[in-house]
């Protein structure tokens, strides 16, 4: 009993290569000797290998010659002497049905005691090879299943179902396996005979046909299942009465008859191959095998009068089909005479059928294809009915690549590509490698539009609806599929349809000697290709038209299919170079169109270069003129990015020193200062304009990279840096990386620090350093002033909006603000704060707050702490912890300080939770605007200013302070956030407009300033 994939029949794609005239011819037995039950497996070098009861091995390339392969696999021992005859072994092994499954050969097997139908049972092996096995066990014995004398295995798969069917002459019966193939489904061994001496068999276990056959195999061939069996005595050498009989199904599951309706169930066939005076007892087939040229066969076994009925002997034959569909063998009786054999394409040795990747498309969804699609594009490979052959696409406006490339020993030259398909609608095209061919509508080739799938796979299995399209293999590599040449559209109202299945890749020679229709087919194509070149619009050296103008003349002149085949290779090797000509011209294009833009932008701000508009102008001129080789167009592409790079980036004002600073102006002079560092010298900065720097991966400024030498003074000026985003891959996340030097009069809006290592912040990920000394090797301060942060900072280690860590040199933060949300993410050392993180060097904080909120294992509304016995005394002065939320295993209103440091005017946010408890002793939001309103210069005077919270005079000068503050922005001049009831005054803080409390109770209409935000109250 052997396989067959069911849907393969539909959809089994028979790729070969073609070489001369494959077809030999031959005579029955084409193996003499004893080869009973034979099975049939192909790999995929192209290969057959045959198995026979006692699993004995042979292998050949055409079903004809047949050569030894041993020790395929050895007798199992799970089948005991109490099941099976030692002394026998030969006939201890039978019936052997071998399949590729999922990457894995798999052969099913029956061990059993001679004649005894109790004793049988079913196991399973698995191979890397075909020719070497592995035993797996038992997949069940006959009283465990039971069905008596449970023999006969054939594997067979629907869809994403996996199957066996065995049985002989106690009925033909069919049961799910496990995805593995290894086990049946929701097994539970039974114990039979019961105690009454019946038989009871498991509940998966379904009936296909009666007890006169065994050694059955399933065909799928249009919409019909044909189930092949065996009837009579198989072993009674001149006296055996055993043949082969079919019926057929519309339906897995049956119900299977025979041409007169009778039903299998009930031990009606159908006979299509018998014994004669010469052979006795054919049958047992092998499953159905399709040679190159679409024709089936199949194996078999026979006694052979003409040799003394010396042992089964294994026959080949040829199997037509008839006007109703049903096979046809011969004349009913197995071949004598010399015969036709199957056509194989061997190609070098290559069969493209083995090495193209699922060939049963029924099991996954494009399984080893490359698919491109368009969103919401239905593309399916054989699902949703057994009778959809290969795929289609059914969406309005859809787009897709659905491609293969097979490397394996591929030979170059020309090939064909075989399918039958249709396109109602003339957007796919079929393609070899470059060339392409367009897929009919059936109406284009006299067929008609089908209407069900049904119609599809017989019009596909019958031959119909057939096309080709040729192409050129050059460097052993085959690449082939279907695509869109423009989106799916609707036709009469309906959805153009594709489908397409059959293929059949064939090698037409390297020379084109054995079909010149190839070779005039591919030459005209790759014509047809460079004229699609020269009248795209797409710029590319001009020079390749000429060139490919010389070669096409000698190969029109010249009738010699060598001189025109070389003279293919050469337009094929110049249409490469006319795209890569295009690529190139491509990228030349949008080279010239971003200098183009930032010329007019530079022209605008005053700053184009010389440089830039020669450059500019060079580039036009290219691509008006298409004279550029290729091998020129990489300097000029350089040349322009160089003349954009540097009229954006250079520095129009400045040299970088104090009294001449580098002025920055846009994004790209921020990220130049990586250009203009240097070790151990102090470079300045101003900003001469706000600049965003979204779309920029920032990195920091000084780093390891550097050995943290780089000295840097910046200077806003009263500007703002946009959207920074630091490469949170790298030490220290930040503006500066490690801050050695100064800032002042800037902020960071909408900041995004993201950090994966420690220390993380949006200034400076540290703050201070070793190196950072005078001449007489005194550490420098770090000063942070006039600053402010808005945006979140999230990393492990060390985290705060102004420093992650501090160390070495000494530091000062004064009339600075963060409204940066802190979440430290990593472990029980993760120490965060609201303006910087871990302390270990002499810190001063004057005149400062933070107002966002901080989670962290260790966290602090100001400092997280982390101070060791040798960090210096720090001072806090007019500080306040303004943070609405202050979170984590270890968490301060404040933060961690020491009983060193100096804490001048301290104050922390009574409406401030820790771990979600309210703050005792903290003052109110209006208080703490008191407190701020009395810092003074540089600070603004209305400490509400910004929607509620202090901000710096230079804030306020610029104007958009209400919107860039960091705060819940109001777009009221007034100020007011918005209106409540009279009833809603609980127990707010609420002051009205001269700064006098307003007792509790119920408030008159009016303006009131309610938790430090103004508010109408009706």
């Amino acid at each position: 009993m052997k396989k067959r994939n069911l849907l393969a029949a539909a959809i089994l794609f028979a790729f070969a290569v073609f070489q001369g005239n494959a077809q030999k011819k031959y005579s029955n037995p084409v193996y003499g000797s004893d080869f009973p039950d034979p099975t049939v497996q192909r790999a995929p070098d192209g290969t057959f290998y045959a198995y026979a009861t006692g699993c004995k091995g042979k292998r050949s390339t055409d079903l004809i010659s047949w050569s030894n392969v041993s020790n395929v696999i050895s007798r199992p021992t799970w089948n005991d002497s109490t099941h099976a005859d030692g002394t026998k072994d030969y006939y201890s092994l039978w019936a052997a049905d071998v399949n590729y499954i999922d990457g894995k050969y798999v052969c099913y097997y029956a061990s059993a005691l001679w004649g005894n139908g109790s004793r049988t049972g079913i196991g399973v092996a698995v191979g890397d090879t075909p020719s070497k096995f592995t035993d797996k066990g038992k997949l069940f014995r006959s009283t465990e299943i039971g069905v008596k004398n449970s023999i006969d295995a054939c594997y067979v798969e629907e869809f994403d179902k996996k199957y066996i069917i065995w049985g002989s002459f106690n009925d033909i019966c069919m049961a799910e396996l496990t995805d593995d193939a290894l086990a049946i489904k929701n097994f539970t061994p039974l114990n039979n005979p019961q105690s009454n001496g019946s038989w009871t068999r498991h509940k998966g276990v379904t009936k296909l046909a009666g007890g006169a056959f065994e050694g059955a195999m399933i065909y799928k061939r249009g919409k019909y299942y044909y189930l092949f069996c065996s009837v009579g005595s198989c072993c009674e050498g001149e006296n055996s009465t055993y043949r082969t009989v079919v019926g057929r199904a519309e339906k897995l599951t049956g119900p299977y008859k025979n041409k007169n309706g009778g039903l299998m169930t009930s031990d009606q066939y159908t006979t299509i191959i018998k014994g004669n005076d010469r052979w006795k007892g054919p049958g047992h087939n092998s499953e159905i095998i399709v040679d190159d040229e679409g024709q089936t066969w199949f194996l078999y076994h026979s006694y052979d009068m003409n040799n003394g009925c010396n042992g089964r002997l294994m026959l080949l034959d040829k199997i037509t089909w008839d006007k109703n569909g049903w096979p046809v063998v011969n004349d009913g009786y197995p071949s004598s005479g010399e015969m036709d054999g199957p056509i194989f394409y061997s190609g070098n040795g290559a069969n493209v059928t083995y090495k193209a990747y699922n060939t049963d498309l029924s099991k996954s969804q494009w399984k080893g294809w490359d698919v491109v699609a368009s969103e919401g594009s239905d593309v399916v490979s054989g699902k949703g009915t057994a009778f959809m052959p290969f795929g289609r696409v059914t969406n309005e406006g859809a787009t897709f690549d659905i491609s293969q490339t097979v490397s394996n020993r591929i030979s170059d030259g020309l090939y064909e590509m075989k399918l039958n398909g249709f396109d109602t609608g003339h957007s796919v095209e079929y393609y070899i490698g470059k060339v392409a061919t367009p897929v009919l509508c059936p109406a284009d080739n006299g067929s008609t539009a089908p209407t069900s799938d049904a119609l599809v796979s017989n019009n596909f299995l019958n031959g119909r609806l057939g096309q080709s399209v040729y192409g050129l293999v050059v460097g052993g590599k085959l690449t082939f599929g279907m695509r869109t040449k423009q989106p799916l559209t609707t036709i009469d109202g309906k959805p153009e349809r594709f489908c397409v299945g059959n293929i059949n890749l064939i090698y037409r020679d390297k020379l084109a000697t054995a079909d010149s229709t190839a070779l005039a087919s591919v030459l005209n194509s790759y014509y047809a290709m460079v004229e699609d070149y020269a009248n795209s619009g797409k710029p590319y050296y001009k020079g390749y038209n000429a060139t490919v103008a010389s070669y096409k003349e000698i190969a029109e002149g010249t009738d010699d299919a060598l001189t025109r085949y070389q003279e293919l290779l050469k337009i094929h090797r110049t249409t490469d170079s006319i795209q890569t000509s295009i690529d190139g011209y491509a990228e030349l294009l949008a080279e010239v169109q971003a200098l183009q833009d930032k010329v007019v932008a530079a022209e605008a701000g005053g700053f184009v270069t010389e440089e830039a508009k020669d450059a500019l102008q060079e580039g036009l001129q290219t691509l008006d003129e298409c004279d550029c080789k290729d091998k020129d167009l990489p300097a000029l592409i350089q040349r322009l990015k160089d003349a954009g790079h540097n009229m954006m980036y250079s520095y129009q004002t400045g040299d970088g020193t104090k009294d001449n600073p580098y002025v920055i102006l846009r994004p790209e002079q921020l990220d130049h200062m990586h250009d203009v560092l240097v070790q151990d010298q102090m470079v300045y900065f101003v900003l001469g304009a706000d600049v965003d720097m979204k779309g920029f991966d920032w990195k920091q400024l000084n780093s390891s990279e550097n050995s943290y030498r780089y000295r840097i003074n910046f200077d806003g000026q009263g500007h703002i840096i946009r959207n920074l985003t630091p490469n949170g891959s790298k030490n220290y996340p930040s503006f500066f990386g490690t801050l050695c030097g100064e800032i002042r009069n800037t902020g960071f809006v909408d900041a995004k620090v993201d950090g994966t290592a420690s220390g993380a912040a949006i200034i400076g990920g540290t703050l201070g350093h070793s190196t950072y000394k005078d001449a007489d090797e005194n550490l420098l301060p770090v000063i942070v002033e006039n600053c402010y942060v808005t945006g979140s900072v999230t990393s492990k280690g060390y985290v705060g909006a102004i420093g992650g860590t501090l160390g070495n040199s000494p530091v000062i933060i004064r009339n600075c603000y963060s409204a940066a949300v802190i979440t430290g993410n990593g472990s029980s050392a993760n120490y965060s704060g609201g303006l910087v993180g871990r302390v270990r060097t002499e810190l001063t904080i004057e005149n400062c707050y933070a107002a966002a909120a901080v989670s962290s294992p260790v966290a602090g509304g100001i400092v997280a702490g982390g101070q060791n016995s040798t960090t210096p005394a720090a001072t806090y002065n007019n500080v306040i912890a303004w943070n609405p939320s202050v979170d984590g295993a270890t968490a301060h209103p404040f933060g961690t300080t020491t009983a060193l440091d100096i804490l001048g005017e301290t104050y922390t946010y009574a409406g401030m939770t820790v771990n979600g408890e309210s703050v005792q002793g903290g003052l109110t939001h209006r208080e703490l605007q008191t407190v701020a309103g009395a810092w003074g210069s540089p600070w603004y005077k209305d400490p509400s200013a910004g929607n509620g919270y202090p901000i710096l005079e230079w804030q306020f000068k610029r104007g958009d302070y209400l919107e860039l503050c960091g705060f819940e922005f109001d777009n009221n001049e007034t100020g007011i956030e918005s209106v409540v009831t009279s009833k809603q005054n609980a127990q707010n803080d609420v002051y009205d407009l001269s700064g006098r409390k307003v007792a509790g109770g119920k408030l008159s209409g009016g303006i009131y300033i309610i938790n430090g935000k103004k508010k109408i109250v009706r």
